[in-house]
Protein backbone atom coordinates (compact mmCIF):
# COMPACT_ATOMS: atom_id res chain seq x y z
CA UNK A 1 0.00 0.00 0.00
CA UNK A 2 1.35 3.49 -0.84
CA UNK A 3 1.35 6.57 0.85
CA UNK A 4 -1.97 8.80 0.57
CA UNK A 5 -0.41 11.31 -1.30
CA UNK A 6 1.29 9.04 -3.50
CA UNK A 7 -1.79 7.86 -5.07
CA UNK A 8 -2.96 10.99 -4.88
CA UNK A 9 -0.69 12.31 -7.24
CA UNK A 10 -0.81 9.87 -9.38
CA UNK A 11 -4.33 9.95 -9.96
CA UNK A 12 -4.30 13.55 -10.23
CA UNK A 13 -1.44 13.92 -13.09
CA UNK A 14 -3.40 10.87 -14.82
CA UNK A 15 -6.53 12.72 -14.90
CA UNK A 16 -4.86 16.58 -15.28
CA UNK A 17 -2.62 18.41 -17.00
CA UNK A 18 -0.42 18.45 -14.07
CA UNK A 19 2.96 17.21 -13.70
CA UNK A 20 4.31 16.19 -10.45
CA UNK A 21 7.61 17.59 -9.43
CA UNK A 22 6.83 20.97 -12.21
CA UNK A 23 3.84 21.84 -11.42
CA UNK A 24 2.69 19.81 -8.68
CA UNK A 25 3.98 19.58 -5.28
CA UNK A 26 3.68 17.51 -1.81
CA UNK A 27 4.14 19.38 1.35
CA UNK A 28 6.40 22.31 0.31
CA UNK A 29 4.71 25.79 -1.45
CA UNK A 30 8.40 26.59 -2.93
CA UNK A 31 8.99 30.05 -4.09
CA UNK A 32 8.93 29.06 -7.13
CA UNK A 33 7.50 28.41 -9.55
CA UNK A 34 4.71 30.93 -9.70
CA UNK A 35 2.12 28.64 -11.09
CA UNK A 36 1.69 25.63 -8.69
CA UNK A 37 -0.49 23.02 -7.04
CA UNK A 38 0.51 21.41 -3.93
CA UNK A 39 -1.04 18.99 -1.48
CA UNK A 40 -0.48 18.93 2.67
CA UNK A 41 -1.61 16.34 4.53
CA UNK A 42 -2.90 17.05 8.28
CA UNK A 43 -4.86 14.90 10.36
CA UNK A 44 -8.34 14.07 9.77
CA UNK A 45 -11.45 12.68 11.95
CA UNK A 46 -10.91 9.59 13.76
CA UNK A 47 -11.02 5.66 11.86
CA UNK A 48 -14.12 4.12 11.23
CA UNK A 49 -14.55 0.91 13.25
CA UNK A 50 -16.57 -2.03 11.95
CA UNK A 51 -17.25 -5.57 13.53
CA UNK A 52 -14.95 -7.89 12.53
CA UNK A 53 -11.28 -7.82 11.72
CA UNK A 54 -10.01 -5.79 15.54
CA UNK A 55 -6.11 -5.33 14.01
CA UNK A 56 -6.85 -2.23 12.53
CA UNK A 57 -9.53 0.85 11.52
CA UNK A 58 -11.59 -0.44 8.38
CA UNK A 59 -11.59 2.95 7.18
CA UNK A 60 -9.39 6.08 8.19
CA UNK A 61 -10.15 9.88 7.18
CA UNK A 62 -7.18 11.67 6.90
CA UNK A 63 -7.38 15.23 5.50
CA UNK A 64 -5.32 17.21 2.85
CA UNK A 65 -4.90 20.80 1.54
CA UNK A 66 -4.77 21.64 -2.01
CA UNK A 67 -3.14 25.16 -2.10
CA UNK A 68 -3.13 26.51 -6.05
CA UNK A 69 -0.44 29.44 -6.55
CA UNK A 70 -0.25 31.91 -9.56
CA UNK A 71 1.41 35.00 -10.67
CA UNK A 72 0.56 37.35 -13.13
CA UNK A 73 -2.20 40.32 -13.56
CA UNK A 74 -4.94 40.43 -11.21
CA UNK A 75 -7.66 38.96 -12.81
CA UNK A 76 -5.00 36.39 -14.82
CA UNK A 77 -3.61 35.12 -11.30
CA UNK A 78 -6.74 35.02 -9.34
CA UNK A 79 -8.14 32.72 -12.41
CA UNK A 80 -5.38 30.38 -12.81
CA UNK A 81 -5.14 29.95 -9.04
CA UNK A 82 -8.86 29.05 -8.55
CA UNK A 83 -8.71 26.63 -11.81
CA UNK A 84 -5.51 25.15 -10.30
CA UNK A 85 -7.50 23.88 -7.04
CA UNK A 86 -10.74 23.41 -9.30
CA UNK A 87 -9.21 20.86 -10.69
CA UNK A 88 -8.10 18.87 -7.90
CA UNK A 89 -11.77 19.95 -6.43
CA UNK A 90 -13.56 18.03 -9.61
CA UNK A 91 -11.19 15.48 -9.60
CA UNK A 92 -11.10 14.08 -6.15
CA UNK A 93 -15.14 15.12 -5.21
CA UNK A 94 -16.08 12.42 -7.98
CA UNK A 95 -13.72 9.31 -6.01
CA UNK A 96 -16.30 6.77 -5.23
CA UNK A 97 -15.43 3.16 -4.42
CA UNK A 98 -12.09 3.30 -6.47
CA UNK A 99 -8.80 1.36 -6.86
CA UNK A 100 -6.13 4.31 -6.65
CA UNK A 101 -2.56 2.91 -6.86
CA UNK A 102 -3.94 -0.58 -5.56
CA UNK A 103 -5.62 1.38 -2.38
CA UNK A 104 -9.30 0.99 -2.14
CA UNK A 105 -10.75 4.82 -1.41
CA UNK A 106 -14.14 5.31 -0.62
CA UNK A 107 -14.79 8.86 -1.14
CA UNK A 108 -12.96 12.15 -1.62
CA UNK A 109 -15.01 14.75 0.08
CA UNK A 110 -14.76 18.90 -0.12
CA UNK A 111 -15.08 19.85 3.26
CA UNK A 112 -15.78 23.66 1.42
CA UNK A 113 -15.69 25.17 -2.24
CA UNK A 114 -12.06 26.74 -3.60
CA UNK A 115 -11.74 29.67 -1.89
CA UNK A 116 -8.69 32.49 -1.88
CA UNK A 117 -6.78 32.17 0.97
CA UNK A 118 -4.72 35.21 0.18
CA UNK A 119 -1.88 36.99 -1.72
CA UNK A 120 1.50 36.23 -1.05
CA UNK A 121 4.59 38.19 -0.34
CA UNK A 122 5.36 38.46 -4.42
CA UNK A 123 1.31 39.49 -4.51
CA UNK A 124 0.89 35.87 -6.22
CA UNK A 125 -3.00 34.82 -5.45
CA UNK A 126 -3.52 31.45 -3.53
CA UNK A 127 -6.41 29.59 -3.57
CA UNK A 128 -7.07 26.88 -1.18
CA UNK A 129 -9.70 23.77 -0.26
CA UNK A 130 -9.66 21.16 2.09
CA UNK A 131 -10.53 17.45 1.65
CA UNK A 132 -11.69 14.64 3.69
CA UNK A 133 -10.28 11.26 2.37
CA UNK A 134 -12.11 7.92 3.13
CA UNK A 135 -9.45 5.07 2.40
CA UNK A 136 -8.95 1.68 3.85
CA UNK A 137 -6.44 1.91 6.69
CA UNK A 138 -2.74 1.14 6.18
Amino acid sequence: MTALWQDLVTYLVSGSTLVAGTDLFVGDLLPSPDDVTVLFEYPGMGPRETFGDNTKPAVIRPRIQVLGRAGGTATAAYTNARTRVRTVYDLLTVVANEQLSGTTYFRGEAIQEPFMLHRDENDRVVFACNFDIWRVAE
